[in-house]
């Protein structure tokens, strides 16, 4: 954009001179969100705590002596991609762990917990960057725009009411207790109108941001595939 290769709005708005205009520069950014259904664990122990006191000591030792323990594993106990729309391509993904997050931006929760995490595969919100200034050591502004297309709002919410049913099958309901988020005052059943004001509170990054520029074989591409 500095260098005048941006949408045209974008370097007039600055005063920059256009080398190529190209609509799609920093106008396709896209995210997977999620939002984790969230339960304390009942008499058993997840990992709040393993990187504290004797603990973290011995997962060190397993570590780096024996190659073994806690510290081999990515914390993700298990994963799931489903279909919960029905035209046979999966839209969310559910990842398994032993941890409590906290809101978005907070600490982790002070307890032993587990999560099911539902996540947008296919999102369909576009955020996008746009400059500051024309001075180049000015962060850009940066808009997300998570949730802004209401598709990806329709997946969390049936990826809420999956995971809420994935913890009442029996081998799991005996093992977790509270129910943390979205927590028994947000009811999930098709008709609700306060789930949807708890995921957005609640939904966050899961930290695969991508394709702020479009890039492929349409004309409007930054970067057109050459045949």
């Amino acid at each position: 954009m500095l260098s005048g290769i941006a949408p045209r709005d974008e370097l007039d708005r600055q005063g920059i001179d256009i080398f190529h205009e190209a609509n799609e520069v920093g106008c396709n950014y896209q995210d997977h969100v999620g939002a984790p259904v969230t339960r304390r664990l009942d008499g058993m122990q997840g990992l709040y705590g393993a990187d504290r006191g004797l603990a973290a000591v011995k997962n060190g030792i397993d570590y780096f002596g024996f190659k073994r323990g806690l510290l081999v594993s990515n914390l993700l106990q298990a994963g799931a991609c489903v279909d919960t729309d029905g035209p046979g391509l999966p839209d969310i993904q559910c990842n398994f762990a032993p941890f409590a997050p906290g809101a978005p931006g907070a600490q982790p929760l002070p307890f032993h917990a587990v999560q099911v995490h539902p996540m947008t595969m296919r999102p369909k919100s576009r955020g996008r960057l746009g400059l500051r200034s024309k001075d180049a050591s000015d962060a850009p502004k940066f808009l997300s725009n998570a949730l802004g297309h209401v598709d990806d709002l329709d997946a969390l919410r049936r990826g809420v009411r999956l995971v809420r049913r994935i913890f009442e099958q029996m081998r799991l309901k005996h093992n977790v207790g509270e129910e943390i988020w979205p927590g028994k005052d947000i009811d999930s059943r098709v008709g609700s109108n306060n789930l949807d004001d708890a995921i957005r509170e609640h939904v966050r990054t899961i930290f695969h941001p991508a394709v702020t520029c479009r890039m492929g074989p349409m004309p409007i591409a930054v970067a057109p595939q050459i045949s």
